[in-house]
């Protein structure tokens, strides 16, 4: 069979960025209303991790090719933030199922084997893993901050973000995303084209026919 590309809507993406441009702006505000010590370093935090997080989204919304996925017999292929696609082989999938990640709702997909990916990833593809990993971490620290600041409940979030050890290659990436989310691969509303249970019920029907 043709392989079925399935995208997810832009709109959110852009959506995204308006959120970060919004937020940048309170970073430049609030230190101006009331330039106290405190405002002016939370502002400088805000403006610098929106604005890098808006500037990395910018950049793989114009630049690159948009995250999508690829079904077909041999499997789920993934596509996202501009990296090389990695390969998840129906018969290495145990489960598909739901789960909430900071109030998203996601589908996710526990494996029962690691070896397809690992022979098909190359070293080079799982170093630029590893450095979205870093930045992403980066990030999530960097949010954390800003809410705190705003009073958000931020543990869930801090907890989330990985350790250095839980980044450091593609195997330690995948463990960390089974313990903390309950399956390797995690897919926001940006890789689907529908709600997250729906869609996990359309990998099962489809891994089904395929004959898994």
């Amino acid at each position: 069979m043709e392989p079925i590309k399935i995208s997810g809507s832009r709109w959110k993406q852009y959506a995204t960025i308006i959120i970060c441009i919004v937020f940048m702006a309170i970073g430049i505000f609030v230190p101006i209303d009331d330039p106290t010590s405190e405002n002016i370093l939370v502002g400088s935090l805000g403006f610098l991790f929106f604005g890098s997080l808006g500037a990395f989204l910018c950049y793989t919304l114009f630049f690159k090719p948009p995250s999508h996925l690829f079904l077909s017999s041999k499997g789920l292929e993934i596509f996202t933030f501009g990296l090389p696609p990695l390969m998840i082989k129906w018969q290495d999938i145990e489960k598909i199922d739901t789960s909430w990640m900071q109030y998203n709702h996601v589908t996710r997909i526990r494996l029962n084997s690691y070896d397809n990916i690992l022979a098909s990833f190359k070293p080079e593809n799982e170093k630029k893993l590893v450095k979205l990993m870093k930045a992403t971490r980066i990030a999530g620290y960097g949010a954390a901050v800003v809410g705190a600041y705003l009073g958000e409940h931020v543990t869930d979030l801090v907890d989330a973000i990985p350790s250095n050890a839980e980044s450091k290659n593609l195997v330690a990436i995948l463990k960390h995303s089974r313990d903390k989310y309950g399956g390797e691969i995690v897919l926001h509303n940006h890789m689907r084209d529908r709600g997250a249970g729906k869609f996990a019920e359309f990998l099962r029907q489809k891994k089904k026919e395929f004959g898994y």
